[in-house]
């Protein structure tokens, strides 16, 4: 009998948990105010997608990803160095352009001429002083592989910011591969193209 009577008193024991359990159901789905379908489908999402004992990844998945990952890398290598020398480039002839504008806005606040002295790597700014011009700071080296395939001696703004002589210029900076142009009117308007 006393066995009969545990067992009873386990199953009395399991409705009042599994009835207080659904009480607090009942109020969550209330509070939230969603329909009991939505509810039910919330409570079972986590556990569709798990599997009992399934606790990580296996060698098969491992080894996939990791030799995807390989080919991919394969496939991307050979189109690194030549996007990083687009780049060396097109940074050069912003460098340049940038330059040149803040040349000539140096001509026009110190109310003097300034010019850019190029070589073949490099450029130097100078200011105008009574006897010529003089060094203002140090070269300006482009990029390892970039160069000036075409450049005037000089770059000359006069103090009111136009280019001495007259005239449209073009400069250009290549890497062997392609080149672009940095052009500046005689009004001092710069254009990367």
């Amino acid at each position: 009998m006393e066995g009969g009577q545990r067992g009873h008193a386990g199953q009395v024991a399991g409705t009042t948990a599994r009835s207080s359990l659904l009480r607090s159901d009942m109020s969550w789905r209330h509070r939230l105010s969603l329909p009991s379908r939505v509810v039910d489908a919330i409570r079972r999402a986590p556990a569709a997608g798990r599997l009992a004992g399934h606790g990580g990844l296996t060698l098969i998945e491992l080894l996939v990803s990791l030799s995807l990952s390989v080919v991919l890398a394969g496939i991307a290598a050979p189109l690194i160095p030549a996007h990083y020398r687009q780049f060396q480039l097109s940074s050069a002839a912003r460098l340049l352009a940038t330059d040149v504008m803040r040349v000539r806005m140096k001509a026009i606040g110190e109310n003097t001429q300034h010019r850019l002295i190029f070589t073949s790597q490099s450029y130097q700014v100078q200011a105008g002083s009574g006897t010529g011009f003089i060094n203002d700071g140090v070269a300006v080296s482009l990029p390892r592989g970039t160069y000036f395939q075409a450049a005037p001696g000089a770059l000359t703004f006069s103090p009111l910011g136009l280019l001495l002589p007259p005239a449209t210029l073009s400069v250009t900076v290549g890497n062997g591969v392609s080149t672009k142009i940095v052009s500046v009117s005689e009004i001092g308007r710069v254009t990367v193209q």
